[in-house]
């Protein structure tokens, strides 16, 4: 039996194939982010991942420490968190401030998405993470944050022009300036006494 290559152990067997699976993996994507219904080569490794992450304690020491140099993510959620977080703080280094525009991707992620469900969620989020994203000057209402939009192309262009005489179809950088300027003369008894005065 042994020279036919035997499986005396098939749940050890079955963890090695699976681990073979993430290692192959890895090599081609470089990373262990493997999606829930990934296949490789046929092989049902997203459902594999899916259970060493549930079953963590109950693996041994031998198993995890291995996963574990791979560079396995036994908390996706958080890594996920913390890339979306990474590159905000890419943003604001890039744009002084944390006002990403809602269909913005920043190195091909959804970085716009990311900052809208920080908002959706605010209050499910942990303090260590708020306090994290109120230390970057993250803007938490997004109407507050579309009128800083606005007011940051309007300074772009005052800026330039030396002026804040905009025309009513003019774009900035592909926003609607012009608009939004129309709608401040529109809504001026709307805006709070601070918006005023910045645009005075």
């Amino acid at each position: 039996l042994d020279e036919l290559g035997f499986v005396w152990d098939p749940i050890t067997q079955q963890w090695e194939d699976g681990f073979s699976s993430l290692k192959q993996f890895k090599e081609r994507e470089g990373h262990c982010l493997v999606p829930v219904r990934h296949l490789e080569d046929g092989y049902r490794l997203g459902q594999w991942v899916d259970v060493q992450r549930t079953k963590k304690n109950k693996i041994p020491e031998a198993q995890r420490r291995r996963l574990d140099e791979q560079g396995f993510v036994w908390y996706p959620h958080a890594h996920q968190w913390e890339e979306g977080f990474s590159l905000l703080l890419k943003f604001k280094e890039r744009e002084g401030n944390c006002l990403v525009p809602s269909k913005h991707r920043e190195d091909g992620y959804r970085l716009g998405k990311w900052v809208n469900r920080q908002r959706t969620t605010k209050e499910e989020l942990t303090e260590e993470r708020r306090h994290r994203l109120d230390e970057l000057g993250f803007v938490w209402d997004a109407i507050a944050q579309l009128w800083e939009e606005g007011f940051s192309a309007l300074l772009k262009f005052k800026e330039r022009e030396g002026s804040c005489l905009v025309s009513q179809k003019h774009l900035e950088g592909g926003y609607r300036l012009g608009k939004w300027i129309s709608g401040q003369r529109t809504n001026k008894e709307k805006l709070s006494e601070e918006q005023r005065r910045r645009l005075d």
